[in-house]
């Protein structure tokens, strides 16, 4: 006879060996498996500075997804150019794109975003919950057919010379196998342990906290649990959308600001208690602006009425104290 301990190991490890089988099989079945590039891509740095705006939860096609780019390229005109466009997930709601011939394209991403300024820009997205229940991988293989849209990979990393590098994951599936060409989780810890640019921002859809009313899994949940101790202290910052507000958070324990963007375009979401560290939050639509060189990273909320509504500075080190300043 067995003894108790014994069979409760083994009910364990089934559940165990059940559990990962149905991960696998659901990895196998649901995420891209397209590529249209390789996963790390870098951009020639002709100058020592960057600009680049951010902005999650666009893909609406209305009028908030619209006014939105129109403050984008009010600011883009002011700076006479920018370097590029971090899209943060759910490029298109509510149910994704089917193909790389769908006409949301052009509703969502090329009308919007292609003011004269805003399409001198490269777009690097990630991908979200909602442009899962489409085609994520058209996403991919867009990059294919307009060289604007860049998304080699459902994961992949940009580097700007030795100034910046731009860690994008698919926070939508975080899955992992050991491999950092093959689940977005390790190649996450790879890229955020290779230190070889003076500053590196992870864009993702989901955040690792917020203030977010809609419940556990808007203010981190699990996921941010588990990836914290992989970022904090080894990134700069993490950029997200999914809840739909205007967010910076300055953990204690981790020294990697939080920037949440989920203002670019669908309806918003309202707060919930205010989490103790965050050092603004707002229900607003808006996108993000990051100017980066040697020193320091400024990174600026703009709202929809090209308005500035908070700014803060990180200089050139991960442990410095917070410096940021809400604009009146």
């Amino acid at each position: 006879m067995l003894s108790k301990k014994i069979k409760t190991a083994l009910v364990v490890l089934i559940f165990l060996l059940v559990g990962l089988t149905a991960f696998f099989i659901r990895r196998s079945l649901w995420i891209p498996q397209n590529k249209s590039g390789d996963h790390q891509l870098s951009v020639e740095m002709k100058k020592d500075q960057l600009v680049l705006f951010a902005l999650g939860d666009t893909g609406s096609g209305d009028s908030m997804q619209y006014e939105v780019a129109q403050a984008m390229e009010s600011r883009c005109n002011d700076l006479g150019g920018i370097d590029g466009i971090l899209l943060l997930g759910d490029n298109f709601y509510t149910r994704g794109v089917e193909s790389v011939d769908d006409p949301q394209w052009t509703q969502k991403v090329f009308i919007p975003y292609s003011s004269p300024c805003l399409a001198r820009s490269v777009i690097y997205p990630v991908l979200g919950n909602h442009d899962y229940k489409g085609n994520p991988g058209a996403q991919i293989d867009y990059s294919l057919k307009n060289s604007r849209w860049t998304m080699p990979n459902r994961f992949y990393s940009v580097k700007f010379g030795k100034l910046l590098k731009i860690i994008a994951i698919d926070s939508a599936f975080p899955d992992f196998c050991l491999s950092a060409q093959s689940c977005s989780i390790d190649f996450l810890r790879a890229e955020a342990n290779d230190q070889s640019t003076q500053w590196q921002i992870v864009t993702a859809h989901h955040p690792l906290a917020s203030s977010s009313d809609h419940g556990f899994n808007h203010r981190g949940g699990i996921f941010g649990g588990l990836v914290k101790p992989m970022v904090c202290g080894n990134v700069d910052a993490w950029l997200s959308g999914h809840t739909h507000h205007l967010e910076h958070l300055s953990l204690e324990s981790c020294a990697t600001d939080l920037f949440v963007v989920g203002g670019g375009g669908g309806s918003l979401y309202e707060l919930g208690a205010v989490d103790p560290t965050s050092q603004f939050a707002l229900a607003s639509h808006g996108f993000l602006m990051i100017h980066v060189d040697s020193e320091s990273v400024n990174y600026e909320f703009i709202s929809k009425n090209s308005k500035s509504l908070y700014s803060y500075q990180n200089k050139a080190s991960k442990n410095l104290p917070f410096v940021g300043l809400p604009k009146s």
